[in-house]
Formats: structure tokens, C-alpha cells, sequence
């Protein structure tokens, strides 16, 4: 999480580095090699992480009306296998990566959002509700098949359900089928305006465990929240 200056970035076809960490893309997948400085208590962090991608989707979906933001479920479902010295942890498991990317700030253009992702048994079904500044709100709700996209209906408005505040007090809701009520697993993070959690829900008649997150960017753009990110994302030359 430490912001570096443009000098401590280097990058060619096959390889991203910022300061003494980099990704490398590899034939079957990436190659993360950490080495950094915890915050805000210090200490440090240093490992690899190898991803195995089992699909890959070429499709991104607009996230605004204005089409200035987008989402690509690059790699749904996919290996991850971790090996860290410090701390000493090591394990494998299932993953998921994704990407936004737009041409203006985050916060210019959404107040909140809520995401999730379930893996099943034939298909990864994710989830992705924005609210825009404006209060206009979409969602995308798709499944990945064999690296196929394919849409599904999600629960109506109705069935928005809020699950259990954090630390921080900061709302976070998902969808669920009619009569099943979600339920908070695990809080994963829990800061002043971005929550990840484990929860058990059904959406589309399907039920299972979701990785969830909530994103406040109305919180984000707070006086109070941007004097305290740089105890957390310190800022290197």
C-alpha cells in the first residue's frame, strides 16, 4: 500500500516493478515478489505469491452511465499459492482477480458500491451494485462459465438486506434471495470507508459463501479519512 514517486517504477512487456516489489507475467498465469514495510506498525513484509489462472475474461462492463469507469473480471477463478518468510505463512487456495480502471478519480463519479464473489461448483457468480454520485444506481450481475460471461437476474430491490455494521460504523448491505436472510461469516477488513467480509447469502437461487466488499467514496473524500491515510499508505520517494 505505499505510494512511490514515478522514479521507482520500472516496467517493460512481461514485468511491473515499484520499489523491491514486482509482478512478472508468466505462460500460466503471474508472479508477485513483496518486499515492504508494514503500517502503521512497522514490520516487515516479504514473500511471493504465484497466481494460476484457470480462465481468463476478455470482457469489461461500464460501471457509469457515462462510460468514464470500468470492470473487468480478468480471472475469475484461479490458483493462488502463497510462500512468505516474513511472517512465516504459507498456503494455497482459490482466487479471483479483477481490474477498474476509468478516466477520472473514483470518487468524481460514484458515492458507494457493494461487490461480491462466489465461487460454485460449474461457475464464479459475482455481483456489482454502484451507486453514482447523483443516486442513480446499476448493477451487473454475471456469472463465468468455462471463461464465458453470462448474465443472470439478480434479486430485486426488495432484497437488499443489510448486513452488521463494523468498527468504523459504515453501512454494508448485499442482495439475497426472497427469504434468506445473509449472514456475516467473517470480517475480513473493516476501515473507515471500505469493508471486506465473508458472508453466507444465496443470489439466483444459488447459495454459497461470498467474498464481499463495500466501498463508501463519500467517506474516502472526508478531511478526517485523508489526514489518516498516510499512517496507513505512507508516501516514499
Amino acid at each position: 500500500m505505499t505510494e512511490r514517486s514515478a522514479s521507482s517504477l520500472k516496467r517493460d512487456e512481461t514485468s511491473f516493478s515499484i520499489g523491491a516489489s514486482c509482478v512478472e507475467r508468466t505462460p500460466s498465469g503471474l508472479q508477485f515478489r513483496i518486499d515492504e514495510r508494514c503500517m502503521p506498525v512497522p514490520r516487515t513484509l516479504k514473500g511471493s505469491i504465484k497466481v494460476t489462472f484457470e480462465e481468463v475474461s476478455p470482457r469489461a462492463f461500464a460501471l457509469d452511465r457515462l462510460g468514464k469507469h470500468s470492470w473487468r473480471p480478468l480471472a475469475p477463478r484461479m490458483r493462488v499459492d502463497l510462500a512468505f518468510d516474513k511472517p512465516d505463512l504459507h498456503w494455497s487456495g482459490d482466487g479471483y482477480l479483477d481490474m477498474n480502471y476509468g478516466s477520472e478519480p473514483l470518487e468524481a463519479a460514484f458515492s458507494t458500491w457493494s461487490w461480491s464473489r462466489m465461487h460454485l461448483s460449474d461457475r464464479t457468480r459475482l455481483l456489482y451494485d454502484v451507486t453514482e454520485s447523483d443516486g442513480r444506481s446499476h448493477c451487473v450481475a454475471v456469472d463465468v462459465v468455462d471463461g464465458e460471461i453470462v448474465p443472470y437476474v439478480p434479486p430485486g430491490p426488495e432484497g437488499i438486506v443489510g448486513l452488521p455494521k463494523g468498527l468504523w460504523r459504515m453501512d454494508r448491505w448485499t442482495r439475497s434471495d426472497p427469504g434468506v436472510k445473509p449472514a456475516l461469516v467473517r470480517a475480513l477488513e473493516d476501515a473507515p470507508f471500505y469493508t471486506r467480509s465473508l458472508i453466507d447469502a444465496s443470489i439466483g437461487g444459488r447459495r454459497g459463501l461470498m467474498v464481499h466488499e463495500s466501498v463508501d467514496l463519500r467517506r474516502f473524500v472526508s478531511p478526517v479519512v485523508q489526514a489518516m491515510l498516510p499512517f496507513r499508505m505512507p508516501r516514499l520517494r
